[in-house]
């Protein structure tokens, strides 16, 4: 489609590397608000996963010590396995690319079909995602553009 419209365009691929492990809880108690998930739910899943003690499994067994954090010195992250983890991180991912997109970085459509005009930011597959950036105007410079994509 860019190409059919002679535009400069990039897609960087984007990889959020230890993403559940890193979403720190303050934001994501915020991005599950935000999205009408009782407090009271919020609240008890974070605060379990900040005072729970982690066991490493291996084929020789469980360890003996475990780790993980306290009320004075809590453990952060969504914990990989967590069946919260996905949907944590999906609200804390729509908070990320809404500014990104209210930043002027989403790009503009016109459907084939409807006409309807629509906008893409991001495509966003757990921890992988791609971001569409289109020239600010049809005689933009590649420096910058350049520097708008950086």
């Amino acid at each position: 489609m860019i190409r059919a419209l002679h535009v400069t365009a990039g897609i960087p691929s984007v990889d959020l590397g230890n993403c559940y492990d890193a979403v720190a809880h303050p934001i994501a108690s915020i991005a599950m608000q935000a999205l009408k998930v009782p407090l009271l739910t919020i609240v008890l899943s974070l605060s379990v996963l900040q005072t729970m003690t982690f066991y490493l499994r291996t084929d020789y067994g469980v360890s003996e010590t475990g780790y993980g954090g306290t009320k004075d010195d809590p453990t952060f992250g969504l914990g990989q396995g967590n069946g919260m983890a996905p949907s944590g991180f999906q609200s804390v991912s729509a908070l990320m690319i809404n500014a990104y997109r209210r930043l002027g970085h989403a790009s503009e459509f016109t459907g084939a079909w409807t006409g309807f005009l629509f906008a893409l930011a991001a495509v966003i597959y757990v921890d992988d995602t791609d971001l569409f950036i289109m020239a600010s105007t049809r005689d933009q410079t590649l420096e910058d553009f350049f520097r708008q994509t950086q």
